[in-house]
Order: C-alpha cells, then structure tokens, then sequence
C-alpha cells in the first residue's frame, strides 16, 4: 500500500472517529498521534517533513469543524440569507436548491449527506428553491436538482439535475463519481478509499428533473 493511500486512509479514520464520538460511540480520545500511528516508522521517516506538517494540519480542520453544528450533515436551511452567511464564512461550500418531492432531489440530499461524512470540512447546505427566489433567479435555476459549489465565496462549478454523474439510466448516481466531479473541481481534495453504495431506487425519470416554470 502506498504511503499517500494510507495518509488518505488516516485522515479518513480521524474523521469516522469524529462521527462516532459525536454519536457518542466513541470512546477514543480522538487524538491524531492514535491515527498517525496507522503509519509505520519506515514509511513515517520516507514522508517528508512538509507532507507531515500537511496531514497535521488537515487534522486540526477537521477538528475544527467537527466542533461546528451539523457538521458531517446536510445542512436544511429556510432562508437565503442563511444560505449565504455558509457561503461567504466557510471555505469550501455546495448549496443545493431542491423541491422536497422530486425524487431526484432525494437521491440528490442522500448522497450528500454521505459526502458530508467523508468530508467534514465541506460544508453543505440545501434550500427549497421557492424559499430562495433571489438566488433562483440570480443563479437562472430551471431544473432541480440544481448544485452550486463555491471556494472562499466564489462560484467554482455547478451541477444541474443529474448532468455529468449519472449511470447508464440517466436517472441516478454514485457518491463515486460526485466525488470524482468536486475532485476534478478542486472542491474537494481527496478521494475517498471507501464509499457507502448509496444504490437506493429511483421513480421514473418523468417525476424528476423538472422545469420550475412548469
């Protein structure tokens, strides 16, 4: 295994350590020697200093935002001012403006909510879309689902219905591959070594995807 695999796996298991204890199943004190030592020595003295300064500092961001509310979770707000306030006080942001009963906006907040998990310092929020009609209009929503990602309050990429991850049937799509998407975006900064299938079945395509002015 190589070593930048088990960086990624250490970082992963600080953050699984931080769901847990906030589930309060944890009995770990939660600190990142415990999972630096998933590192043997030989590998330990081939990483650089710089890379080990790196990994330490992606623990304390973690730890930092594990000790934010709804960290690790889709974030529900009703308000577009509070959409914006995690937009311009947060570094890597999406907002999700969905309509609570097309089925791809279910399928849509179920993957990211198990994105939220692996990544704890993104922060993700969704929004009714008829409860953010300044941004609707601004962003020119007409299909839902409807993502946008930002990087420090600026708008990085979107992702409009199922556009760019979706399998085969059009009418559904992995954690994997919206991982994959924010990766190549610079959203995120790391793959994740595991995923949930998150496979959960999907109405027909007609339900879904909908015109707003329809």
């Amino acid at each position: 295994m190589s070593i930048e695999h088990r960086i990624d796996e250490a970082v992963e298991k600080y953050q699984e350590s931080k769901i847990k204890q906030h589930n309060g199943i944890s009995d770990s004190d939660d600190s990142d020697a415990e999972f630096l030592d998933l590192l043997d020595d030989n590998e330990m003295a081939r990483i650089r200093d710089d890379r080990m300064s790196q990994l330490k500092r992606e623990f304390r961001e973690i730890d930092r935002a594990a000790s934010r509310p709804g960290f690790g979770t889709v974030n529900f707000v009703s308000d577009e001012k509070s959409a914006m306030e995690f937009v311009t006080k947060n570094k890597d942001v999406l907002v999700h403006f969905y309509q609570p009963d097309f089925p791809k906006c279910t399928i849509m907040n179920e993957r990211l909510n198990i994105l939220a998990e692996k990544h704890l310092t993104l922060q993700i929020v969704a929004i009714k879309a008829v409860d953010a009609p300044f941004l609707v209009q601004k962003l020119n929503v007409k299909v839902l689902p409807f993502v946008v990602a930002y990087k420090n309050g600026l708008e990085v990429t979107r992702i409009v219905g199922f556009e760019r991850l979706a399998n085969e049937s059009g009418i559904d799509f992995s954690v994997a591959s919206l991982e994959a998407f924010l990766y190549q975006h610079g959203v995120l900064q790391r793959i994740s070594k595991n995923h949930k299938s998150g496979r959960i079945g999907v109405p027909d395509e007609d339900e879904s995807d909908l015109d707003l002015d329809d």
